[in-house]
């Protein structure tokens, strides 16, 4: 069942204290599925899926657009976008607020609000309620053990204080790191040629693809990503190859809201953010730490600042590089509001969608990359002074402008990078 009614009653619920009531009311807010349930007396409940976290975790703006074109209508919600229904094609009848994860449409949904899980049920209509929320959720179906009625909040009390966003624990990083090893190996075998073309084709080169760790799983087949923050892994996305489905899904127990490729932010240089993992790569790939790069992972991940916001804070500039579309818009405005200095650029002029359509055309990432630098960043004049001065950004000098800076200035101020 679902629970859709401002409450719901469940009998044979224990309270922590050991009486027992036969009612139990849940807010509307804190929304279950059953997925199996064992009631009784002296008996717990559990495999709920938590409707309201897969509800909140799907990219609502992003897995529409896969299916119709949207575009900005206004600023309701946070922020509303409008376009041909996806199941009825009705012209500029659906909308999507992203940021409340709800869409509507005057014909499919009778002019009322509906949630991503409705959407995802509308998507795949022959799929079981529980295989909808794995697929929205990458996999994983977030769950809750109903231990007692003191589980849950009566309507009108005060949200406890969240623990900060965390990497999964150490049993799925010990599995998934294995996992990762093997999805490497697959795609230097024969088995992962194909996979091995086709990031050849996005323009990356096997040293970036070594660097990055990136891999092949043979089912569902797909490129592996692995995103690791100073040691720690935090989630293994899947670009898929197959059709059908989304795009990008993750590693069951993943945390893909996380700043990929974070640990290259650094106190006082410039940092550029992109939309996602393969941009990031290519990045790295042209201009290394000229011009540190990372991404949210995706353009409408809501990061947790009291995570993140000490990655965000260190560059003194951040450039923000939105892809051509409407969740790109979404990412200028996410991260302005979170980074320090914030300046949307734009690559040059043409139809380019995102940084590897430019580069794959036949852009100078490199050039495009110190342009921004001159025109944000420039250097001073006397550069062997402020080389001296600075120490670490010695190397960063020496690349930008082709001067040797001189080894025992550098050394003397110990800046490795």
């Amino acid at each position: 069942m679902i629970c859709e009614n401002l409450c719901t009653y469940v009998p044979h619920i224990r309270y922590a204290g050991g009486h027992y009531i036969s009612y139990v009311k849940f807010h509307k807010s804190v929304q279950f599925h059953k997925s199996e349930i064992r009631t009784g007396k002296g008996q717990t409940m559990r495999q709920w899926i938590d409707v309201r976290r897969v509800n909140q975790a799907v990219d609502l703006l992003a897995l529409a657009q896969q299916h119709t074109e949207l575009r900005w209508k206004a600023s309701t919600g946070g922020g509303e976008y409008s376009g041909r229904c996806p199941f009825c094609g009705g012209t500029d009848r659906f909308s999507v607020q992203p940021e409340k994860h709800i869409w509507m449409c005057r014909n499919c949904s009778g002019g009322k609000w509906q949630d991503a899980i409705s959407f995802g049920r509308r998507l795949w209509p022959a799929a079981s309620f529980e295989q909808v929320c794995k697929n929205l959720a990458g996999g994983e179906v977030p769950q809750v053990a109903v231990m007692s009625a003191g589980d849950f909040r009566e309507i009108g009390q005060a949200p406890q204080p969240q623990a900060p966003y965390s990497a999964p624990g150490a049993e799925w990083q010990l599995e998934s790191l294995g996992l990762v090893e093997q999805y490497r190996a697959a795609l230097w075998s024969r088995d992962g040629e194909q996979a091995l073309a086709y990031l050849h084709q996005r323009g990356l080169q096997d040293e970036a693809i070594h660097h990055f760790g990136l891999g092949y799983r043979a089912y569902p087949r797909g490129i592996s990503i692995p995103c690791f923050v100073a040691g720690v892994l935090w989630y293994v996305k899947f670009r898929q190859l197959s059709g059908g489905g989304p795009k990008y899904i993750c590693l069951q127990g993943s945390k893909p809201a996380a700043l990929y490729n974070a640990d290259v932010l650094i106190s006082g240089y410039s940092a550029l953010a992109v939309e996602g993992e393969f941009d990031t790569m290519l990045a790295w790939q042209e201009f290394r730490d000229i011009l540190p790069t990372f991404t949210p992972g995706s353009a409408t991940n809501h990061l947790d600042l009291a995570t993140w916001g000490r990655y965000l804070l260190r560059p003194n500039f951040t450039l923000i590089l939105p892809d051509n579309d409407i969740p790109g818009q979404v990412m200028l405005k996410t991260l302005s509001a979170a980074s320090v200095n914030p300046i949307a650029v734009s690559l040059p002029a043409g139809d380019w969608k995102d940084l590897t359509d430019f580069y794959t055309a036949g852009g100078d990432l490199p050039g495009w990359a110190m342009d921004l630098l001159q025109e944000y960043d420039p250097l001073p004049e006397d550069i062997t002074e402020f080389a001296a001065f600075m120490g670490g950004k010695a190397r960063k000098i020496s690349q930008k402008t082709g001067i040797e800076i001189n080894a025992d200035i550098y050394s003397n101020k110990g800046g490795g990078m």
